[in-house]
């Protein structure tokens, strides 16, 4: 064999490797290992590979690793074949033959960065992985789990049969779940055998890693039981093998000197099959939805259905899923609390409130960082402190919660209960921020209306333009929306001819809908109203009112049009008494009194303005904004008309 020059400069001798291309060699080899053995791992159950299949590939590469490097420090691979390297003098002495030339892309460059592209393929999950329990999943999705004999700490060692007896207890009820790959008493049996340090009385964690590890198994259960005569406590642990990091651990009470050691198996068994079950659903909930910390699986199922049902405008169907729901797990507060949502949505306020109760009462479910949130609603639906609104939604804004969810929850209150339009345009855009970062668009009407609103409000025309678009290619179904709001942009940046186009556009969609006449009147009542062309929107306001006298919404619309616009104040005070005569019980009493009351006040009767706006006040069971800066003006101008 051939051996480079001053063999002990170390220098030459790596420079003696390049030459040799022994360097290239190693990294194709190992790179081309990593491969083999990534795609024998994913074959090897589908094809029914043997258990060994794995462990005798490894060994075949290591020994071809050896003998890879040995050939290609004596030979080389060249254009007219295969031949022995040649010394360095030697090869000094051809190079200086040779004219220099410029280095050309050579097959091997080639392999070698497909070799390189393909470990990145195939370890970038590994690398990546977010799930803790990825890794502790078999190819066909099960978590692979070993049940190691449990430490008897009673002192009475006529209970050694237990420490083995609950492992098997344990391994037959586990085996029964879809979910899971649980080790056989055969295999942990000869994995015990195996290890000759071991005393099952006393496992210790790096026994119990050994063992597991020699079963194949990704994660394992150990643990302890303790107690004396009817009394006995059984402690479990759940354990990832490779990091020895503890993933659930448990505990339950009973009695071992009697039957009642099956029902304390089996009451473990549905305990890690519940925890495990839980945490492969928050893998497939949405983004949103994965940190409610449930106690059931199944009631996890049902408010994972819920909530999709929601986000898709389905609130009916949404509700009775959320209902099955707290019916399994009853102290379920974010399922209560998201039910609280939900009947806001739909106008059931009394529900509402009821389940906003039924949240705060279990709010020790979750942790503290989400309680303002509870508190946020508290104060708005009961509350009549404007700064405790204030307090709870600032306190939410830097909480670290990162939910599209909470942002779009929090822009709303910005946006209806204080009117700070400028800080209900930054959650929403924190909204767009999780979108990117998730590379997917959040599908909820609502957050685009809202966020569309709070920029129009605060002149960010261009923007509104761009979220109005972004309506359109996310919720193509929801396109009269899209047009609505193109519209009052459009007219609120004087661009009448794109006004009309969207306008033509919005009716097309209504048309296909077949919405009632008096209906859409209102409706582009509104648009005018919003885009402050108020001519055109009382015209409409009254146009929906000849095609359907009397009816309600559209009587209370013209009303409040004609007293905040100041435009016929007396004929909308009487449109409000006239209302609340006809429908004293409305659950929107109370607003109506309010307009009543704001129409005084722009008369200046303050006195009467005063009046029924504190009547309106009383009656309002949270915080509305709308009544409180309407009941402060009407004390600050009646006091200063006594003065």
């Amino acid at each position: 064999m051939n051996m480079p020059d001053k063999s002990d400069n170390p220098l030459n001798f790596w420079q003696e490797l390049k030459r040799r291309k022994v360097v290239r060699v190693i990294i194709g080899y190992l790179a081309s290992a990593y491969v083999l053995l990534e795609l024998t791992s994913i074959v090897a159950e589908p094809w029914g590979l043997p258990d060994w299949t794995i462990n005798l590939v490894s060994i075949l590469l290591v020994v071809g690793f050896f003998v890879t490097v040995i050939i290609s420090w004596i030979f080389d691979v060249t254009p007219e074949g295969i031949k022995k390297t040649g010394t360095a003098k030697t090869i000094r002495k051809k190079e200086q033959d040779v004219k220099t030339s410029k280095r050309k892309l050579r097959a091997s460059d080639v392999v070698i960065a497909i070799l390189f592209t393909a470990v990145l393929v195939l370890a970038y999950p590994r690398i990546f992985k977010k799930d803790k329990f990825h890794n502790l999943r078999e190819h066909d999705g099960k978590i692979t789990i070993a049940v190691l004999p449990f430490s008897n700490q009673t002192g009475d060692t006529t209970l050694n049969w237990f420490s083995t007896g609950i492992a098997s207890l344990l391994i037959n009820g586990l085996g029964n779940s879809q979910g899971l790959a649980v080790r056989d008493d055969y295999t942990m049996s000869e994995a015990i055998k195996s290890e000759t340090r071991i005393n099952t009385a006393d496992l210790t964690p790096s026994m119990a890693k050994s063992i597991a590890g020699k079963a194949n198994a990704q994660t394992y259960i150990t643990g302890s039981f303790q107690g004396h005569t009817e009394r006995f406590v059984i402690l479990i642990n759940l354990v990832n093998t490779e990091t020895g990091n503890v993933l659930w651990t448990n505990k339950i009470e009973g009695n071992l000197n009697s039957s009642e050691y099956l029902s304390m198996a089996d009451s473990l068994c549905g305990n890690i099959r519940n925890y495990l079950e839980i945490k492969a659903l928050e893998q497939v909930a949405d983004f949103d939805f994965r940190d409610v910390y449930p106690q059931s699986a199944e009631a996890y199922r049902y408010f994972i259905e819920g909530m999709d049902l929601v986000l898709n405008l389905n609130y009916e169907t949404g509700i009775q899923s959320l209902e099955k729901a707290i019916e399994i797990d009853s102290s379920f507060a974010f399922a209560s609390f998201f039910l609280a949502y939900t009947c806001n949505l739909t106008g059931k306020w009394d529900i509402q409130n009821l389940w906003i109760k039924r949240a705060l009462a279990n709010a020790d479910r979750i942790p503290a960082r989400y309680r303002p949130w509870l508190e946020m609603w508290n104060s708005c639906s009961f509350g009549k402190s404007y700064q405790d609104i204030l307090k709870y939604c600032d306190q939410l804004a830097v909480s670290g919660i990162d939910t599209r969810f909470l942002w779009n929850d929090l822009g709303i209150t910005y946006f209806d209960f204080l009117q700070q339009y400028p800080k209900a345009v930054s959650a929403f855009e924190n909204v767009i921020k999780l979108n990117d970062k998730l590379g997917k668009d959040w599908k909820f009407i609502l957050f685009f209306e809202y966020f569309i609103r709070a920029l129009h409000i605060t002149g960010d025309h261009e923007r509104e333009k761009e979220i109005a678009h972004m309506v359109l290619e996310v919720l193509p179904d929801q396109a009269n929306y899209c047009y609505y709001y193109m519209t009052i942009c459009a007219l609120s940046r004087g661009d009448t001819a794109e006004a009309n186009q969207f306008f033509r556009n919005y009716l097309a969609v209504h048309k296909e809908k077949k919405t009632a006449d008096y209906h859409l009147e209102r409706w582009i009542g509104d648009m005018y109203k919003d885009a402050g062309i108020p001519d055109q929107a009382e015209k409409h306001y009254r146009k929906a009112l000849e095609l359907n006298p009397g009816y309600y919404s559209n009587l209370r619309a013209l009303a409040a049009f004609l007293i905040n616009e100041n435009r016929n104040v007396d004929e909308g005070i009487a449109i409000c008494q006239g209302l609340r005569e006809e429908y004293p019980a409305d659950n929107f009493y109370n607003r109506v009194l309010s307009d009543e009351g704001w129409g005084y006040y722009q008369k200046g009767n303050f006195n009467k303005a005063l009046e029924c706006l504190s009547k309106a006040w009383e009656m309002e069971e949270g915080f509305n904004i709308i009544i409180y800066n309407r009941l402060e003006a009407a004390k600050k101008a009646a006091g200063s008309q006594k003065n």
